[in-house]
């Protein structure tokens, strides 16, 4: 009789641990593997939560820079897709900039930080990464 019950019993309590096991929403992000991960891309374009949103291609893209403000953009051909990063100043050394990241078309989330800081300088290209918002930008070095 216990032996009839037993597999009810068995998958009720492994019910319970998947349950159990799902992930938190609320689960902080592993940033310092997001960050070197970002560190390691060579590539200009948009990296979020440890993934590559959007890598410019010559042939698809276009990219956009502003003398006026610090802007970097980078704009499908057609003009529909972009992802567009705005600060507040260019940061150089210990320096933190105020970011906002507009996005449309892309797979990616919309987000303002105040963390954006220069990781790295090389071949002309700088690697701007905010810990907050777990988001990265390697653009053309542009001078103001």
């Amino acid at each position: 009789m216990m032996m009839k019950y037993a597999k009810y019993l068995v998958g009720a309590l492994l019910l319970c641990a998947a349950v159990a096991c799902k992930k938190d929403p609320g689960e902080v992000k592993p940033v310092g593997e997001y960050r070197n991960a970002f560190l390691a891309s060579t590539e200009i374009g948009l990296y979020q939560d440890g993934r590559t949103v959007v890598a410019f291609n010559k042939s698809n893209h276009q990219l956009g820079m502003s003398s006026q403000k610090p802007l970097f953009r980078i704009t499908d051909n057609a003009g529909v897709q972009f992802a567009e990063l705005t600060l507040n100043v260019i940061p150089s050394g210990e320096q933190s900039a105020n970011g906002t990241l507009t996005v449309a078309g892309y797979n990616a989330a919309a987000t303002s930080a105040s963390d954006f800081k220069v990781l790295k300088q090389e071949d002309n290209l700088v690697w701007l990464w905010s810990d907050q918002a777990a988001t990265g930008m390697i653009m053309p070095l542009i001078e103001f």
